[in-house]
């Protein structure tokens, strides 16, 4: 055999090896693309999957905190209707204890009678709905009223009308004014003989 065809038989070998190698390169990376594409796709699928059952469970905390928040926004809403009402009567009624006549008739006597149980009805009220602000601003009110009444004159007409006029900014905070800018003391107490 000689040189020539030494090197004929080596490179046919070669070329037939290296053409070879080129198809498997070639099949194997169809084979690579292929393969990645599946496994892409089932990931895909999984985590597209676990992403709408995120999605869905954002979508049930949402609704079920939205729908908690209007309960407890329907729930504030009713309690500031009824302190408001509340608020009213006892606002009205605290009147009667600014009116100082010294001699009452028998009726005018009855009527005042009637006041100041409709002021007591509001005052229990007051303990159920109000807060402890309101609450302590009244019995500091109707603890110097008492003591007023038991040793007549006792108080300071300017302490009974601080008291009062604190008591009332107090209904008005907790009715809903909470940045109210009024002043106790310059509240104008007016009453009329």
């Amino acid at each position: 055999m000689s040189v020539t065809a030494i090197f004929e038989v080596a490179g046919a070998v070669l070329v037939s090896v290296g053409g070879a190698t080129v198809i498997l390169f070639a099949l194997s990376t169809w084979l690579g693309k292929v393969w990645a594409n599946r496994i892409m796709q089932v990931d895909r699928a999984k985590y597209e999957k676990e992403l709408e059952h995120l999605r869905s469970e954002l979508r049930r905390t949402t609704d079920t905190e939205i729908e908690r928040l209007r309960h407890s926004q329907h729930a504030e809403m009713d309690v500031l209707i009824r302190r408001r009402k509340i608020y009213e009567q006892a606002i009205v009624s605290l009147r009667i204890f600014l009116t100082s006549a010294p001699i009452l008739t028998e009726e005018d006597q009855k009527k005042l009678l009637e006041d100041k149980k409709k002021f007591l009805a509001a005052f229990d009220l007051c303990y159920l709905w109000a807060s402890d602000s309101v609450i302590s601003s009244l019995e500091v009110l109707i603890t110097l009223i008492q003591q007023n009444t038991e040793s007549l004159g006792s108080i300071a007409q300017k302490r009974l009308r601080e008291a009062y006029s604190n008591s009332i900014i107090e209904l008005r905070k907790d009715a809903g004014f909470l940045e109210t800018k009024i002043k106790p003391e310059t509240y104008p107490v007016v009453s009329f003989k």
